[in-house]
This record gives C-alpha cells, sequence and structure tokens, in this order.
C-alpha cells in the first residue's frame, strides 16, 4: 500500500512478491538493499547536487578501490584512483538522461569495481549480460525467486530508490499496523484496504460488517477460536490508539454505505463525521 502511494512499487514490489525476501526487504537486510542506501543513493545524490566533497567521502568509506589494503597490493595505485574518476564521470553522464534506471548505474559500478556487489546482484547482471528478460534462478542464489525479482526490481527508475531508502528507515509519512505499535503521534491517519493486503490475516470488511463472516470464522467463533476479526479488531486498536490528539480513519471497501451504518451503529463516528466518496 505504502509502495503504491508514495511511488516506489517498481522497485519495492517484485522483491516483495518473493516470500522469501520480505523480511529482509522490510528490515533493509536483505542482501543488496544495503548497497543502494549506503553507498549508490548516497553517491548519486552527491554527484547530482555536484558536491565533490560529498562524494570523495562516501568512495572512501564504501569503495574496495580506496580501503589501505587493496591499494597497498596494487603495482600502481594510481589506476584504482583513475578507475573511481571514470566511474564517477559515468555515473553522472548517465544520470543526464531521462530515463536512467537502478540497473544502468549498478552497471557502473560492477563495470569499474567501484562498490563490492552480494552474489545476488552480481547473477543478476550475469542474467541480464546473457540477454533473459525475465532472469531465472542462478546456482549460487540459493533462494527461490530472488534472481527474477531483483532482475524486475532494477528497471525502477533511480528516483525511487530514494523513496525506498526512506520507508525502510521509517523516515517516511507511512508505516505498517505493526510498525507502529509502542509509538505515539499527534495526528494519525488509519488507511484500511483489505485489497492491498494481499490476503493477510486481517479483514476489515469483515470487522466493519461489510462482508459475511466465512464459514470457517462461524465455526472457530463455535468453538472459541479466534478469527480473522478477532485478530484485525487488536490491529485497529494498536492503529488508532497510537494518536494523541487528531485521528482520521479512511476505509476502502466495495460498500462504504454499509461500513457508514456499522460505524454509525457502533457509535464511533456520527454520521456528520463520517464522508463518502463513491468511486
Amino acid at each position: 500500500m505504502a509502495a503504491k502511494r508514495l511511488r516506489f512499487a517498481d522497485f519495492f514490489m517484485p522483491l516483495y512478491g518473493v516470500r522469501d525476501l520480505r523480511t529482509g526487504l522490510l528490515d533493509g537486510s536483505l542482501s543488496g538493499i544495503p548497497l543502494f542506501v549506503r553507498a549508490i543513493l548516497p553517491l548519486t545524490n552527491a554527484i547530482r547536487e555536484d558536491n565533490k566533497f560529498e562524494v570523495a567521502r562516501v568512495i572512501r568509506s564504501q569503495s574496495p578501490l580506496l580501503k589501505a589494503r587493496n591499494l597497498r597490493s596494487e603495482p600502481d595505485p594510481a589506476q584504482n584512483l583513475e578507475r573511481v574518476r571514470v566511474a564517477v564521470r559515468e555515473i553522472d553522464k548517465c544520470m543526464q538522461g531521462d530515463s536512467v534506471n537502478c540497473m544502468d548505474i549498478l552497471k557502473i559500478v560492477s563495470t569499474h569495481g567501484l562498490f563490492e556487489l552480494p552474489e545476488n546482484l552480481r547473477a543478476t547482471l550475469r542474467a541480464d549480460a546473457a540477454g533473459i528478460a525475465t532472469a531465472p534462478d542462478d546456482s549460487n542464489v540459493t533462494t527461490e525467486g530472488a534472481i527474477a525479482g531483483w532482475h524486475a526490481a532494477l528497471q525502477a527508475p533511480l528516483s525511487q530508490l530514494a523513496t525506498t531508502a526512506n520507508y525502510l528507515s521509517e523516515t517516511s509519512s507511512f508505516d505498517t499496523h505493526q510498525g507502529v505499535k509502542g509509538r505515539e503521534f499527534p495526528r494519525v491517519m488509519v488507511i484500511m484496504d483489505d485489497e492491498d493486503a494481499r490476503g493477510f490475516t486481517f479483514h476489515f470488511d469483515k470487522l466493519f460488517e461489510v462482508t459475511p463472516k466465512s464459514k470457517g470464522d462461524l465455526e472457530k467463533e463455535a468453538e472459541g477460536e479466534e478469527t480473522a476479526s478477532d485478530k484485525t479488531r487488536r490491529l485497529f486498536y494498536v492503529t488508532c490508539s497510537r494518536a494523541e490528539s487528531s485521528l482520521a480513519l479512511v476505509v476502502y471497501t466495495a460498500n462504504p454505505s454499509a461500513a457508514k451504518v456499522f460505524f454509525t451503529r457502533k457509535g464511533w463516528f456520527s454520521a456528520a463525521e463520517i464522508e463518502v466518496l463513491e468511486a
């Protein structure tokens, strides 16, 4: 949901779509994400701003070409410096185009060895170089679908790196329902959209009695077991109780009138406080 609204879905969703990559993606530990967040994004920002001091700082701290042990092992250390200069010039030139994507920048980084790439990105570049539109799995990468996910994600515009990084570092205006637990804010807007939830265990339409409970829900209720509505109710409480002074609820549903009836019947809001926007 956040990826769509903050416009970084082209980069985020292909990786999020690989189940075994989701946790690492969301906490920023997924192999490849630190490279973009700590090295490529700061470097491209500094180049765009023509901040030569920041360019030098990023490369000194992140590039193996300028590590002391590597410079000592080179017969001509000046060659490493020249490789850095060429890489920066090529990235700068690439960024002058109208449609630079993450793959474009990664290829330059790889060609000149500017930063160390994890195996999943190296495998993705190998697949791309072989002319494979949908990259297959690689024997060196054990997670099924990882290469295809990265291959699709790297087609995203470079501009989506910044919004992705902001979301992952929790500095954007969006966070997950689970991510705000224990935190408070002066103003909160809770956005609920079962369709965008992609089949998770919460169902707001059931909680708000927009759709009827399933046979399985009724059976669980009869046996005293936890239902989807029970889980959703707890999540709803967590999100709404984060607000210190102002709370707004945005419910995406196929039947907004039914949701309005539920809220007014429960006495949570008056009819005047509810606005129904038909598509």
